[in-house]
């Protein structure tokens, strides 16, 4: 008996093992129609930007998998499902806002499948499109650490195409309003903000907690950095300025 359950347990296993591999390919899978955006994805701006996948290749059980996390709600509509996720901002005490600065995001799925994500048009209001575009194009080159969980992005002009130059410190506090603390260092400060994310599913606070770093340039209030952690998942975004054309020989 005890061998047979040894057994047992080591097919279980195995099966675990190989679900998490295809998860692991179709997110690579996903990442490469990212970096090939105008093949993959079309784009919809006439209210904020929706980001449709023509061939989608992730389902949603692969994003609760990697998310880890349950949407704040759930509607379904026939084979359609649409979860909104909503991330609420955390306040500094004596800080009254006079807008909400809370973040929701749409993730659509057709047949399981996730086809669509929907970005609030207070992006598109605040950020030029061609620059979150290209942000969308750069994570498809990121070089991602599986065991770690975690996420590297180099914006330069080789993941990136139309505008490209870093953020400023206007559109950041545009979009996300008061950080919740500022460091600050000879040539560079970090602004930072915390979010948690609204749900009814039990689960703890750690669990729900996102925030992000924006390091800026003390001369020109850009975005050189920004380091953060969404569903337990670390990131770092490096900006880097456009590199030059090379000169003509002779």
């Amino acid at each position: 008996m005890i061998g047979k359950r040894s057994t047992l347990w080591l097919l279980i296993s195995g099966l675990a093992l190989l679900l998490t591999g295809c998860v692991w390919l179709r997110l690579l899978a996903f990442k490469e129609q990212l970096a090939d955006l105008d093949r993959y994805v079309k784009v919809d701006d006439r209210k904020g930007l929706a980001f449709h996948f023509l061939e989608p290749v992730l389902y949603a059980d692969d994003v609760r998998e990697l998310l880890q996390m349950e949407p704040t709600v759930k509607t379904t509509n026939q084979n359609c499902q649409t979860w909104l996720w909503t991330f609420e901002k955390e306040l500094a005490v004596t800080n009254a806002e006079p807008a909400n600065f809370d973040l929701t995001f749409a993730t659509l799925f057709e047949n399981r499948k996730f086809n669509e994500l929907g970005i609030p048009e207070r992006f598109t209001a605040v950020i030029p499109k061609p620059i979150i575009l290209g942000i969308v194009r750069s994570l498809g080159h990121a070089d991602i650490d599986r065991s770690k969980r975690s996420a590297s992005v180099r914006w330069d002009d080789g993941g990136s195409k139309g505008e490209i130059r870093p953020l400023t410190k206007a559109e950041i506090t545009g979009l996300l309003g008061a950080p919740l603390s500022v460091t600050d260092s000879n040539l560079t400060y970090s602004v930072l903000y915390k979010y948690s994310l609204k749900t009814a599913s039990p689960a703890s606070a750690q669990d729900r907690l996102a925030w992000a770093r924006f390091t800026f340039s003390r001369d020109r209030d850009e975005v050189v950095s920004i380091d953060g952690l969404l569903a337990g998942m670390r990131f770092t975004f490096l900006f880097e300025p456009p590199k030059a054309a090379p000169k003509p020989a002779g």
